[in-house]
């Protein structure tokens, strides 16, 4: 109550010059137009100012009701804002009107129409325009009539905003994209199965690939070479044998004379798939 009492006095006394609560500690109100402290120190509630009003009444309080009391020490908590501090329900306040609508708040601007190439179902979801043709969209999911030369759209997501996604000829069942296989002669194929897979029907797609023509590619056993198995370019103008079984697996070699094969293959040729 005294503090409650004191910081009444300070806002009675301001016009007269008072100005802390350390010199209403010890003056209690203005000393030259009267009142002042008790006998024993403290404040002198009685008080009055020089035409005679009480301190507590030029304030416009009433300090006998604890209401009164009690608003006087929340004005002297904050009455004074100058540190320059921003309250914690302000600052929360403009953290929230600076969110995006995204976020829940009011602030930043809306990306307009979703119905549009680039904004196609939500905002910034763009259509693909650069290997697809005629891009648009309907219902939230772009749609292309087509794929530039060379790709393909096999997701099949639902936005398809991604379109011709896929650098190959053709789609794999799964949706992904076809697998690209070089044949070590610098030609290369293009199917679903992974890399570094040796088989009599991938040597054919490799032999293939060179030839441009199936019909001239050959399985060959290669009778005295173990277990060395390949596929050779017989029709074609020179012989290149692709193995796919025994130790030159992998290997691409060239076979020399009037019958392909001429040789065993070494593994000493350039590598495929």
């Amino acid at each position: 109550m005294a503090i409650a009492a004191c910081a009444a006095l300070v806002l009675a006394a301001q016009s007269c010059g008072v100005r802390s609560s350390d010199e209403c500690a010890e003056k209690a109100v203005c000393p030259e137009e009267g009142g002042g402290t008790g006998p024993d120190g403290t404040v002198d509630l009685d008080a009055t100012s020089g035409d005679g009003r009480d301190a507590g009444s030029e304030a416009g309080l009433d300090l006998a009701q604890p209401e009164q009391a009690a608003e006087v020490d929340a004005a002297a908590d904050t009455s004074d804002s100058s540190d320059g501090q921003v309250p914690l329900a302000e600052a929360e306040g403009a953290a929230e009107s600076d969110a995006t609508p995204a976020e829940g708040g009011d602030g930043g601007a809306e990306c307009g129409p979703t119905d549009t190439i680039l904004n196609c179902g939500a905002c910034g979801r763009a259509c693909d325009t650069a290997h697809s043709v005629g891009a648009g969209c309907a219902d939230g999911t772009c749609a292309y009539s087509g794929c530039s030369a060379g790709w393909s759209d096999c997701d099949g997501a639902a936005a398809n905003a991604n379109g011709c996604e896929c650098n190959t000829p053709s789609c794999c069942s799964s949706g992904a994209c076809q697998t690209l296989h070089s044949n070590g002669l610098m030609q290369t194929y293009y199917d679903c199965v992974p890399l570094g897979t040796y088989t009599q029907a991938q040597a054919l797609a490799a032999c293939t690939a060179f030839t441009g023509n199936s019909a001239q590619c050959t399985d060959a056993p290669f009778g005295l070479c173990g277990t060395a198995r390949g596929v050779c370019s017989s029709g074609a103008s020179t012989c290149w044998c692709w193995a796919y079984a025994g130790s030159a697996a992998g290997t691409v070699d060239e076979s020399t004379g009037g019958v392909c094969p001429g040789a065993c293959p070494t593994g000493q040729g350039p590598r495929w798939n």
